[in-house]
């Protein structure tokens, strides 16, 4: 996945996403506040889907990687239908066979 910040893309990993905001993480911090697009090539979507959101929240991640919490702030119904399905397959696999 990538982010875009002011025209600048930026490499990130999706660690946790829902309905209205994703957790990423990456190599360096944006901002609270800053406006970005998120950007996600997944397998069985036609194209990237990407979606305008806003920093909200940091966090230390990872071997010294950083988190952002990601407020969305305009889903496309694309975007909607993905979430949906990626938290439905979530919930079956923690359910187990």
């Amino acid at each position: 996945m990538t982010l875009t910040v002011a025209g600048e893309t930026k490499a990130a990993r999706l660690r946790d996403v829902c309905r209205d905001a994703a957790l990423v993480e990456a190599s360096h911090w944006e901002p609270l506040q800053t406006e970005l697009s998120v950007r996600v090539q997944l397998p069985g979507t036609a194209g990237p889907i990407e979606i305008a959101g806003r920093v909200i929240r940091l966090a230390p991640g990872e071997q010294g990687t950083h988190e952002m919490a990601i407020l969305f702030s305009g889903l496309s119904p694309e975007a909607e239908a993905w979430i949906d399905a990626l938290i439905q397959a979530r919930r079956e696999r923690e359910r187990g066979p």
